[in-house]
């Protein structure tokens, strides 16, 4: 690892265990590096990640007994600290299979057992330098791509390469330069997943999907509630901001639809409306097809105002 420049870069260790995070410092030392930020817990991870200086974090897949894989999420999904595509190396011992799973959906890039070794770490390093994965999107995942076949009711989600801080300190080149386009790119990526997902969810609904469609009637109701809400909190930042009160409109309908405990023909009707404004947002951009879907919501809303005044 010696034609790297490993200097500059900013290491953040999350180990709860001295002697553990002494080993994982002075393996990172003898490489070249030099800027360590050591953390016990969570918490410290968290206001570390948050301060934004980390371009490679190593940590253990537990701290104090608690698994890292939601922390990880929050990372990717944009919700810590300002880089959601940071390198990250998780050490554990003897992993079991649920673990790697955990970690492998929380958005790792590396796995490593322990005990650690200067060997192991050359590897990873040079996985996140030179082989680094792109990153994929859904609608509950960002992370470097490693599935097999798209799941039921999403579209095979295209491949981003994502910036690399520490491949550009390390070198001096990046796969992806602009943060803030990757950033973006991403997000509306994300915002796509959803929709595909809540239409797919509205034809189980309203009976358009054929196929295996496992689950029931209440089921597909509060998932398609759970989309929705979630799609409002992402929509905003991105392109389809402008979609952002159809997703209220669309949260109102599914939390009647569950008091009920089903849903009227009128329903239906605007559930699939609002299939129909969210797809045309997502295939064709245009101010046509924006004005068709805010006519659209337009409709959904005073159809939804005349019930309640019932």
């Amino acid at each position: 690892m010696s034609q790297f420049r490993f200097a500059d870069v900013k290491v953040v260790i999350a180990d709860a265990a001295d002697l553990s995070a002494s080993a994982i410092r002075n393996i990172l030392f003898d490489k070249g590096m030099r800027e360590f930020t050591v953390v016990r817990d969570q918490t410290g991870m968290r206001d570390a990640l948050a301060a934004g200086d980390c371009d490679l974090l190593v940590t253990n897949s537990h701290l104090s007994d608690e698994d890292i894989s939601p922390l990880l999420t929050e990372i990717r999904q944009g919700d810590l600290g300002p880089n959601p595509f940071v390198p990250v190396i998780s050490l554990a011992w003897e992993p079991s299979v649920d673990n790697v799973a955990s970690l492998l959906n929380g958005g790792v890039d590396v796995i490593l057992t322990l005990p650690l070794s200067s060997d192991k770490m050359d590897k990873a390093l040079d996985h996140l330098l030179m082989r680094r994965k792109p990153f994929v999107v859904t609608a509950d995942y960002i992370g470097p791509d490693r599935r097999k076949a798209p799941r039921p009711g999403t579209q095979d989600a295209p491949m981003t390469v994502v910036p690399n801080s520490f491949k550009k300190k390390a070198t001096g080149k990046d796969d992806a330069d602009n943060h803030a386009g990757t950033v973006n790119i991403i997000y509306n990526q994300r915002v796509e997943s959803y929709i595909s997902r809540i239409t797919f969810t509205i034809g189980k609904i309203v009976g358009l999907t054929g196929g295996d469609n496992k689950g029931t009637l209440s089921g597909w109701m509060r998932e398609l509630r759970d989309l929705s809400t979630a799609l409002s909190y992402r929509i905003a930042a991105t392109r389809y901001a402008h979609q952002e009160a159809l997703c209220h409109s669309l949260i109102d309908i599914t939390s009647e639809m569950i008091d009920r405990k089903g849903g009227k023909a009128q329903d239906m009707d605007l559930l699939q409306q609002i299939a129909l404004a969210l797809e045309i947002a997502v295939k064709q951009n245009d101010a046509a097809t924006v004005h068709a879907a805010f006519d659209i919501e337009k409709m959904i809303e005073t159809t939804l105002g005349a019930a309640k005044s019932r």
